[in-house]
């Protein structure tokens, strides 16, 4: 499973890619976008409060093409929100 953590990283997602997850809120030209890149694509993940925005017209839309949208969270890829709480910790005087 690929995950994308920003609009950005659409373009560097390979053709054979099977699932994505989305860590962001992908409109529906960024759904569009993926569907283009990647014709195996099988399954979207985005997590449960993003997947209550995506309409229902889209929602058919990818059924239609064959790609299932699942709901769930990816841990650990947010590498920007782990940089900055690592600098901070280690800048931070201990507790012990």
């Amino acid at each position: 499973m690929r995950v994308v953590s920003s609009r950005s990283e659409i373009s560097d997602i390979l053709p054979d890619e099977r699932m994505v997850h989305f860590a962001f809120r992908p409109s529906n030209t960024d759904l569009l976008e993926l569907i283009r890149r990647c014709p195996k694509l099988g399954a979207v993940e985005v997590p449960h409060s993003y997947k209550k925005t995506i309409s229902s017209a889209f929602k058919g839309f990818l059924e239609m093409q064959g790609v299932e949208l699942l709901q769930g969270d990816v841990w650990g890829h947010r590498k920007d929100f782990i940089g900055h709480r690592l600098r901070r910790d280690l800048n931070s005087p201990s507790v012990f």
